[in-house]
């Protein structure tokens, strides 16, 4: 998880967005978190969650939004982790 955290940073810091630390999903807005799966990824299953995170930047960009959080859970009901990107003004 944590090179799909780094990879969602260095995009994000591409497309203009600042990164705000501090924030959870209990704290920071967001929308529906991106399935990351159990944590066994390989070639297609990287690039479709590559394109998930890109997506997901992209709709906060176009929404408005300049700055963006990040978190990440292993999901407690099906040990699946959830990859949450947040965003503010």
């Amino acid at each position: 998880m944590d090179d799909f955290v780094a990879y969602a940073k260095q995009l994000a810091a591409q497309k203009g967005l600042r990164l705000i630390t501090g924030v959870t999903p209990d704290t920071g807005s967001w929308d529906i978190p991106v399935p990351m799966g159990s944590g066994r990824w390989e070639g297609a299953d990287i690039d479709k969650r590559k394109q998930n995170i890109n997506g997901r930047l992209d709709r906060i960009l176009y929404d408005g939004f300049t700055s963006y959080w990040i978190y990440y859970e292993k999901s407690d009901f099906d040990g699946d982790y959830d990859l949450y990107i947040g965003y503010s003004f």
